[in-house]
């Protein structure tokens, strides 16, 4: 199986200072964009170079564009701006990577001289406010998917594997940032790209050019912006076909939980055709009420910054359905197993998460956010979400044929992939099949019960008149807010725990599901070796409204 673990990224400091207004790179000594007017270059450099209003017109599922060199944001912006005049423009996915990200503060005095962008300026700002090394995700509108890689583009290259139909190339200029277009890269560019893929820059180089002929690109000076009287448009003519691209895909989702549900809704917003098979099951992200609030690690490891960045993923996600949003926020308040201590190493270590970050907070301050008393300086995670799943569930999951079926097994033959039922129903037809059926997962993959627990999670309700206004968590268990009251996480010491918050109430309801925990503790994610069209997410463990959002996306743009 292949499991979701980005390699760790180094973000480099930036070094600019500002001339006239535009960012102005000490370590390359080169501008961000044209001093005539970054906006327009960005227009005729890239949009026109590529070609972008007949990509918006493409009939299908998905167009991607990749980009070196995302600097201040204005080739994204400007292709944004055109792409969301075009009603019925495909999923875009913006892919783009970045060694010096500016800091949010300056990408908006960068943008301050375009007031026409000044919307989608304040958009882009809210959904950059993390700066975790490697990847962040984020669905920028509907219909535009931006990655943003926050690293050296010789390291971030080699792992991606989609397939590009356009490459803006906007490092800095070739005489300060060779390695931005050398032999290397540019083979990773003819490796990655379509065949007739789109390629623009501002450098006709000669090293650029030769670099990009070897790869199989045909190249071509076109006139260039302002001042700079020529730049460069390619395409790729390669010898044989690389890629395949198909457009709309019948896709079979095995489970109806949190897993299968964003596997279902990424899907068909990338213009999939999407079945969920369920039957009446009680699965574990079937709680009545979820929580989005990862425990912070103390230190940056990578178990911990794909944690983060998952999390930095879902808020925005989950933000897109208000009305499935029971409480925003949440407190951690000190315990044996996370001390003070680590709680302010937490939140100082993961500052990267930006407006996602925690931040530690008085008692006077907890008490006045929380409406419960406190004694002791606490954690405060602003971005966490208590969820009403039923709701959320729902929503995510319209659009989807819905079979209630018990899905027994599955095979692959000559016309796709087949399921069968455990009344001997055939379903049949599928280009490929995702399995998020939660702990019934090992009665369809019997190979996993080596490597995978399964745990029983179990939730009370309490009716209270003193029930907190956000998620509590700490004493070895969590409190979510609910409807005249509060869920607790059932632990066999719930009174003490009442008793540390000073919070009352009557048990009124009990609510308990089998959950799937997988050995080493990361869900499994990604395909199945020598299964073509067969993917696997499952196994959070309890923590499927955090971490499975991001998961699915990275399955649904696999397929």
């Amino acid at each position: 199986m292949l499991r979701y673990m980005p390699k760790d990224f180094r973000v480099s400091d930036n070094r600019i200072t500002w001339r006239d207004e535009i960012p102005y790179n000490t370590d390359y000594e080169d501008v961000y964009y044209s001093t005539e007017n970054g906006l327009e270059e960005s227009r005729h450099v890239y949009l026109d170079g590529i070609n972008l209003a007949e990509l918006a017109e493409r009939k299908g599922s998905l167009v991607r564009i990749g980009e070196l060199g995302f600097g201040a944001g204005l080739n994204f912006l400007a292709t944004a701006q055109q792409w969301l005049s075009c009603p019925d423009a495909p999923v875009l996915h913006y892919i783009s990577i970045e060694k010096y990200p500016l800091s949010v503060a300056d990408m908006q005095r960068a943008h301050q001289k375009f007031p026409q962008i000044a919307d989608l300026s304040i958009r882009l700002s809210k959904c950059l406010s993390t700066r975790l090394s490697g990847l962040q995700r984020v669905w920028f509108a509907r219909n535009i998917l931006l990655d943003v890689w926050f690293g050296d583009v010789a390291e971030v290259l080699p792992q991606l594997n989609n397939a590009i139909d356009a490459w803006y190339l906007d490092g800095f200029s070739p005489k300060t940032n060779p390695e931005m277009f050398n032999a290397e890269i540019c083979q990773h560019l003819a490796r990655l790209s379509v065949p007739n893929a789109r390629v623009a820059t501002f450098s006709v180089a000669g090293m650029v050019r030769r670099n990009l002929a070897e790869v199989g690109f045909e190249v071509a000076k076109v006139p260039g912006f302002g001042r700079k009287g020529q730049c460069l448009q390619a395409r790729y003519n390669p010898q044989k076909t690389y890629f395949s691209k198909q457009a709309k895909q019948n896709i079979a989702i095995i489970g109806a939980g949190i897993a299968g549900a964003s596997c279902a809704e990424q899907s068909l917003r990338l213009g999939h055709r999407v079945s969920v098979f369920s039957a009446s099951a009680n699965y574990a992200s079937e709680v009545p009420i979820a929580a989005v609030a990862p425990r912070l690690s103390a230190n940056p490891t990578p178990r911990g910054r794909d944690i983060a960045r998952c999390f930095a993923y879902a808020v925005p996600y989950y933000q897109q359905y208000p009305e499935a949003i029971i409480s925003v926020g949440a407190l951690k308040v000190p315990s044996a197993a996370f001390s003070l201590e680590r709680l302010r190493s937490a939140c100082t270590g993961w500052n990267g998460l930006g407006d996602h970050a925690a931040r530690m907070c008085s008692p006077d301050q907890a008490r006045t956010l929380s409406g419960v008393i406190m004694d002791t300086e606490v954690q405060y995670l602003p971005s966490a979400l208590s969820l009403d799943t039923a709701k959320l569930l729902a929503i995510l999951l319209q659009g989807a044929e819905r079979i209630n079926a018990n899905i027994t097994s599955f095979l692959y033959n000559n016309s796709g992939w087949q399921l069968s039922d455990a009344e001997g129903k055939v379903y049949s037809g599928f280009d490929a099949v995702i399995i998020a059926a939660g702990a019934g997962i090992r009665s369809l993959m019997p190979e996993l019960a080596a490597t995978t627990q399964i745990k029983t999670g179990e939730i009370q309700y309490y009716q209270s008149a003193t029930a907190p206004k956000i998620a509590l968590g700490g004493w070895g268990s969590h409190l979510l807010p609910g409807n005249s009251g509060f869920w607790l996480g059932k632990p066999k010491n719930a009174e003490n725990i009442l008793a540390h918050w000073n919070i009352q109430g009557d048990a009124q309801q009990d609510w308990h599901a089998e959950k799937l925990s997988i050995r080493g503790h990361w869900p499994l994610c990604g395909a199945v070796a020598g299964q073509e069209g067969l993917y696997v997410l499952a196994g959070a463990g309890g923590h499927g409204y955090t971490l499975m959002p991001l998961l699915a996306s990275d399955i649904a743009l696999q397929i």
